[in-house]
């Protein structure tokens, strides 16, 4: 992991790790966070790398809102939304 760390990477995705024993960047970046909403009913994230940053940050602010939306009984007032929202970005 760190030896691929020390290299630039061409998008934002997950690794994978392929039959011929090579490492892609493939698929969306694998969030706990995203799992863990996605099982409680969140729609799922489309499956696509990233080219920037701003374009990430965009799906998952999107993500977030789905969420939200798909639990309306998710949180108790105001004040735990806000904690919540800080917390799962």
């Amino acid at each position: 992991m760190l030896s691929l760390a020390k290299k630039r990477q061409p998008c934002i995705g997950s690794l994978r790790f392929n039959d011929d024993l090579s490492i892609t960047l493939a698929n969306r970046p694998l969030l706990c966070t995203s799992s863990i909403l996605e099982s409680e009913g969140a729609p799922r994230i489309l499956d696509k790398t990233y080219k920037t940053c701003g374009h990430f940050i965009d799906d998952m602010l999107k993500f977030r809102e789905e969420a939200f939306s798909a639990q309306p009984n998710a949180m108790n007032d105001e004040e735990d939304c806000h904690l919540q929202m800080l917390h799962n970005l």
